[in-house]
C-alpha cells in the first residue's frame, strides 16, 4: 500500500482516510490545525452526507442515522449543539451562526496485541478505550477523495456535511462510564422549557445533553437551564 492511499477502502456510505500525506490535502486555517492534529493523535475520518435538511436540522431526530454511521459497539455519552433555534434546527448553512452537532461515542475494547513493550510505549492497562465523534454541520475543509483502490485516482470536494473521527484504541476504562439515556425530549421541548423561562425568542441556543441532563445557555445572556432527561426542570443558576 503506497503512502498517499487510505488504511480501508471507501465504502458505500463514507469516504475514510488516515494519514494522508499533507500533500494530498488542502485546508484552510483552524480546520487544518485539527485535521493535523487528528492525524498525529492517531484518527480516521470517515465522511457521510448531512441527513435530512441542511437548512432544518435537527440532531435529535437525526440521532438513528448518527448511530448508523458510527457503527459498531460505540454507546453514546454526548451530544453537544450550537446555534439552536426555538423549533429545534440549525441552519448549517448559516455562516453567521455557524451552527453545529457534536455526538461523542465511546467503547472498551481489548488490548491490541501488537503494542510496544514496557518502557517503549506499551501498558500494563487489560481494559482500553476508543472514543469516536460525529460533527455534523462540520465544513470548511476540502480534501481529495480516492476514486480508485490502487490509491492512483484523486478528486478535489468538499466534505459532505458529517465528519467521523475514530480515535485509536488508548490504554484505560477512559473518563466515560456508562452510556448516555436515549434522549426522551426534543430540542424543541427543551426549547419550550427556556421560553417559560423569558429566553428571548430570536436567539439562538447551546444545548448540551450529558450525564442524562440537559443543559441550555444562550451564549452572551445569564440564561442557563437544567433539565432532568424528560424535561423537568433540575436547576437555573
Amino acid at each position: 500500500m503506497s503512502k498517499g492511499q487510505p488504511k480501508e477502502p471507501i465504502s458505500s456510505l463514507g469516504l475514510r482516510y488516515c494519514r494522508i500525506r499533507p500533500v494530498s490535502l488542502r485546508l484552510y486555517g483552524v480546520t487544518a490545525f485539527l485535521l493535523a492534529l487528528c492525524l498525529f493523535l492517531g484518527a480516521c475520518r470517515d465522511d457521510f452526507a448531512l441527513p435530512g435538511d441542511r437548512k432544518n436540522y435537527d440532531p435529535i431526530a437525526a440521532l438513528p442515522d448518527i448511530i448508523n454511521m458510527i457503527g459498531g459497539s460505540h454507546k453514546l455519552v454526548a451530544i453537544e449543539a450550537e446555534g439552536v433555534r426555538p423549533d429545534g434546527t440549525i441552519d448549517v448553512n448559516d455562516k453567521v451562526v455557524n451552527g453545529t452537532a457534536k455526538y461523542v461515542f465511546f467503547r472498551t475494547v481489548n488490548p491490541p496485541s501488537n503494542q510496544p513493550p514496557l518502557g517503549a510505549g506499551g501498558s500494563t492497562e487489560t481494559v482500553w478505550h476508543q472514543q469516536a465523534i460525529a460533527i455534523a454541520g462540520y465544513r470548511g475543509w476540502r480534501f481529495h477523495e480516492y476514486t480508485s483502490s490502487d490509491g492512483s485516482g484523486v478528486t478535489p470536494r468538499w466534505n459532505r456535511g458529517v465528519a467521523v473521527d475514530r480515535w485509536d484504541p488508548r490504554p484505560g476504562p477512559g473518563r466515560f462510564t456508562s452510556e448516555l439515556t436515549a434522549p426522551s425530549c426534543s430540542f424543541k421541548d427543551v426549547w419550550a422549557s427556556a421560553l417559560k423561562e423569558g429566553a428571548p425568542q430570536n436567539a439562538v441556543a447551546s444545548i448540551k445533553y450529558k450525564e442524562d441532563i440537559y443543559r441550555f445557555e444562550i451564549p452572551g445572556t445569564d440564561l442557563k437551564l437544567q433539565l432532568n432527561s424528560d424535561c423537568t426542570p433540575l436547576q437555573r443558576r
